[in-house]
């Protein structure tokens, strides 16, 4: 068994940060929501009455996207991000604080990153008027939602990583 690292963070740092949870996780829940009712009628009319719903699939897709980005900032706010700790007991317990921050400090350059790609694909996506297959919904409109995703997700790693810079008895109380 390994000892896992402490976190960041047990709980959401302001009531901004519980507010921009609680709206993401209601806007996640629409979505799914969503996507059950598109199943549901693209299924029962494809075997009852032999009329799928057109462009279904293209639907529960982009749905998806907005699905899955709307969750990883919530998964970042409460430090809820995939962790891999194989090397963790190599390093002496005094080192392993050090070495939670050198791991936060890289998932922030990589959420950067990320958003930064994501904001110039969007311009792409714009520049070409690039659309989906059937229904022809521009597909700039996503791609900035994704990058704004990765922006919100960026400011509460930055927000865990100022929290271990303080010290483990001001990061609890954060």
């Amino acid at each position: 068994m390994s000892e896992e690292l402490p976190r960041a963070t047990t709980e959401p740092r302001s009531r901004l940060g519980a507010a921009v949870e609680a709206a993401l996780g209601a806007a996640s829940s629409f979505v799914l929501f969503a996507i059950m009712t598109i199943t549901v009628v693209d299924v029962v009319g494809r075997y009852a009455f032999n009329a799928p719903l057109p462009a279904g699939y293209e639907i529960i897709q982009i749905c998806m996207a907005f699905l899955v980005f709307l969750i990883v900032p919530v998964l970042t706010l409460r430090d809820e991000d995939i962790r891999i700790d194989v090397f963790q007991n190599l390093f002496p317990p005094h080192l392993r604080p050090a070495l939670l921050l050198i791991s936060k400090l890289v998932s922030l350059v990589v959420i950067l990153g990320f958003g930064w790609f994501l904001v110039r694909r969007g311009l792409s996506f714009a520049r070409s008027g690039e659309t989906t297959s059937n229904l022809r919904f521009p597909l700039a409109p996503l791609a900035f939602f994704i990058a704004l995703s990765w922006a919100v997700s960026a400011v509460a790693a930055a927000g865990h990583v100022l929290a271990l810079t303080r010290g483990p008895a001001r990061a609890r109380r954060t």
